[in-house]
C-alpha cells in the first residue's frame, strides 16, 4: 500500500499530508469503487474498468491530472483488494466499512505499558501496532486501530 498516492496506510483521527497527497485514513474499497458490500465480483470487475478508463492520467487534462492520479491509484488498490478472495475478506473484516468488525478484543493488561509516555500498546499481526494513550482511555475510548493496517481491537478496561 502507496502512502505517497493517498492509499490508506493507516488510520487515525487526523488526516496526514505525505508530500502532496492528504491521506484518507478511513478509506473503504467499496467506497473508493462506488459499489455496494455485496457486489458480485462481475459488478466490481464492471466498475473499476469504467473508473480505470474514466480516470486514466493519460485521459486527463493537465489541470484535472493532479486529482485523476491520485483518484486513479486509489481505484487501482481498491481492484487489488476486491479482486483477490484473500484480501477482500481480510478488508471486509477490518473494519474500514460502514459494517464495520472488530478484529478481536484485548486486555488492556495484556497490552504493554510505556511509562514515560503513558501509552499502551500491541503488536499487531501484520507487524504494526495498536496504541492508545492513558487519556484516551481517561476519555472512554475502548477501541484502537493499528498503525499499518486497518485491523482495530476492543479494549477491555474498567475506570476506576
Amino acid at each position: 500500500i502507496n502512502a505517497e498516492y493517498g492509499v490508506p496506510v493507516q488510520r487515525s483521527d487526523e488526516p496526514a499530508v505525505v508530500g502532496c497527497w492528504r491521506i484518507a485514513w478511513h478509506m473503504d474499497a467499496y467506497e473508493v469503487l462506488e459499489v455496494p458490500a455485496d457486489a458480485s465480483d462481475d459488478q466490481i470487475r464492471k466498475r473499476y474498468l469504467e473508473l480505470a478508463r474514466q480516470l486514466h492520467p493519460d485521459k486527463s487534462s493537465e489541470e484535472d491530472k493532479p486529482a485523476c492520479t491520485r483518484r486513479f491509484v486509489q481505484v487501482q488498490w481498491a481492484w487489488d483488494v476486491l479482486s483477490d478472495p484473500q484480501k477482500r475478506r481480510e478488508h471486509d473484516m477490518s473494519g474500514v466499512g460502514a459494517d464495520a468488525v472488530m478484529w478481536r478484543e484485548v486486555d488492556l493488561d495484556d497490552m504493554k505499558y510505556h511509562e514515560g509516555e503513558g501509552v499502551y500498546s500491541l503488536e499487531c499481526r501484520c507487524s504494526g501496532v495498536y496504541r492508545i494513550t492513558e487519556e484516551q482511555l481517561e476519555q472512554g475510548y475502548d477501541a484502537t486501530t493499528c498503525d499499518c493496517c486497518s485491523c482495530t481491537i476492543g479494549i477491555l478496561y474498567e475506570v476506576s
